[in-house]
């Protein structure tokens, strides 16, 4: 039986690594493709009642930008995000 071949979508970073690494060792074989790229704009956002950050890259670019939440409640979508915070 072959190996079941496997995209892997991630920024080109060390996730993209990290998740290559992981699916060699389910014993498949990954395909990286690191279409994502992730860029600041460098606005910093008005405020609102809720932040919600889906991505650990978010929440770096958010503490690069010196960004504080106010008043608003911020949410994490995800462990690793909620760690990042």
């Amino acid at each position: 039986m072959t190996k079941p071949t496997v995209a892997v979508l991630r920024p080109d970073d060390n996730r993209i690594a990290a998740a290559v690494e992981y699916l060699r060792s389910l014993g498949v074989s990954p395909v990286a493709d690191p279409m994502l790229t992730v860029r600041s704009t460098g606005a910093t956002p008005v405020t609102a009642d809720y932040c919600i950050f889906t991505s650990r890259t978010g929440v770096q670019i958010a503490a690069e930008q010196d960004w504080q939440p106010s008043d608003s409640v911020v949410c994490a979508v995800g462990q690793q995000t909620a760690s990042a915070l």
